[in-house]
């Protein structure tokens, strides 16, 4: 298991001008603190017209690629752009598709192994329904299953937060994941991506949780929170037992990467302190793989 972190750790900051920094910029940080695996997330290039959005958005992926080969950078993990299906976000499901397109284009180009999507709720007009969710998720997986083959991608779909005082979200329970998972019949297409925090504010036995998804588990999104808001801090800065889950971890022989995903925890720092919360985050990142080995 290598310690990785999404790029987003870094770009999520604004520059002098308040823009936010390029993936190039972005990189070479992460990469100057040692990280020599990473993730990289589209959804920060696709919002507020950026340039997933442009016409020239396979050369600014392309050019993203020679520079991170020139420092020695692996992308094991992506993230696609993530909408909800009413079209927030991107005006419109038919663009949010697109979007979720050009995102795992983009991933095959980088040569990333996974990409992460969001799965979507649907309601009989009135009520979540399980039995919608699940067919329309099956049709939509498919779809991306399809755009990721050609890639020669991974499709990781992502557990969902459930706040109790909210309306159901879909898979947000380790066993609607797996059942999705299981319905589109393809292991070697799809598999399962665990987001730590949002298991911890939906409130499941992440270490059960683990032991279940088993083999089907093939990406990881890491980060912690008091159980109460998507904080995306980093481990032990909330309340999830990371001795559980390392250990869960080792008990199915996770295969893939530990990566990060604790862009808050550090958003709130001058940007002088960012390097050395970056160097601090892979030792420990090292730290808890140790636990699992």
């Amino acid at each position: 298991m290598r310690v990785s972190t999404s790029t987003n750790q870094h770009y999520s900051f604004a520059d002098d001008q308040g823009k936010p920094h390029s993936a190039e910029e972005s990189i070479r940080e992460l990469a100057r603190a040692g990280f020599a695996v990473l993730d990289f997330n589209f959804d920060a290039f696709s919002v507020n017209k950026l340039w997933l959005n442009d016409p020239d958005w396979e050369d600014r992926v392309r050019r993203v690629k020679d520079y991170s080969d020139s420092l020695g950078i692996e992308w094991s993990q992506s993230h696609a752009f993530f909408y909800g299906w009413d079209g927030d976000r991107c005006g419109s499901h038919e663009r949010g598709r697109e979007l979720i397109r050009r995102s795992i284009v983009g991933a095959g180009i980088l040569g990333c192994g996974t990409i992460t999507v969001h799965p979507f709720q649907v309601t009989d007009g009135v009520w979540y329904s399980h039995r919608l969710s699940l067919e329309n998720n099956l049709v939509e997986m498919r779809r991306y299953g399809e755009w990721a083959g050609e890639a020669g991608l991974k499709v990781a779909i992502e557990n969902m937060i459930e706040y109790h005082d909210k309306p159901r979200r879909y898979c947000s329970s380790s066993e609607e994941l797996i059942e999705l998972v299981e319905a589109l019949g393809d292991d070697s297409l799809y598999g399962i991506t665990l987001d730590t925090g949002h298991a911890n504010i939906t409130g499941i036995n992440q270490a059960e949780a683990i032991k279940a998804m088993g083999k089907r588990l093939v990406a990881l999104h890491v980060n912690d929170n008091r159980g109460l808001k998507d904080d995306h801090l980093a481990p032990f800065y909330g309340t999830i037992d990371w001795p559980a889950v390392m250990g869960a971890l080792k008990a199915i022989d996770y295969r893939g990467d530990f990566t990060f995903e604790i862009h808050k925890h550090t958003d709130c720092l001058p940007a002088g302190l960012h390097e050395n919360l970056f160097k601090f985050t892979r030792d420990l990142g090292e730290y808890l793989v140790g636990l699992a080995n």
